[in-house]
């Protein structure tokens, strides 16, 4: 599983990147976890540099852990069992700046704070009431399906939460 380590990936979260990576140096330090560190090999192409290659940051659990964990019935294939996400400390609307194209030709957005309104108010209490129906059924899942609304364009003067605004789904799968 991919998880951005950037600082400003740990917005709206109780984690800040500057507490994970203590965790990880205790982690390392304690045996617990080997880190195998992310690269970025670039290229030209087209006169224009390129990332030709590249690999994330991996940190793999060692034997060590693995039998601690498993002293309290933890194994690799059932952390959703004993670790939920709290969704409640998250918002659940997300607003995206307009998309522009990189070096690569790719467009991308960022995620900006979200302009505060009685419209933003509503669209978070509608994700809540389509969450809270969700966690009166039951799925043959793990955890049930949480939604967050993921609205673009949000740097847009005339933005006002009246258009688009996707559903993803944020929490679901069988582990």
């Amino acid at each position: 599983m991919y998880r951005s380590t950037r600082r400003d990936g740990y917005d709206g979260t109780l984690c800040s990147s500057r507490h994970f990576e203590h965790l990880v140096q205790f982690w390392t330090e304690m045996g617990w976890v080997e880190v195998y560190p992310g690269f970025r090999h670039y290229g030209e192409f087209d006169g224009g540099v390129t990332v030709e290659i590249a690999k994330a940051r991996r940190l793999r659990a060692t034997q060590s852990f693995l039998g601690l964990a498993e002293e309290h019935q933890i194994y690799p294939d059932t952390p959703i069992q004993h670790f939920r996400k709290d969704h409640a400390v998250t918002s659940p609307v997300e607003v995206k700046t307009s998309s522009i194209r990189n070096a690569r030709g790719k467009k991308v957005s960022k995620k900006m704070k979200p302009p505060q309104s009685p419209k933003l108010r509503m669209a978070m209490e509608q994700v809540r009431e389509i969450n809270a129906f969700m966690e009166q059924h039951s799925f043959s899942l793990e955890q049930v399906p949480q939604f967050k609304r993921v609205f673009n364009k949000g740097d847009e003067p005339s933005f006002d939460y009246d258009l688009g605004g996707r559903l993803y789904c944020i929490a679901a799968g069988t582990g």
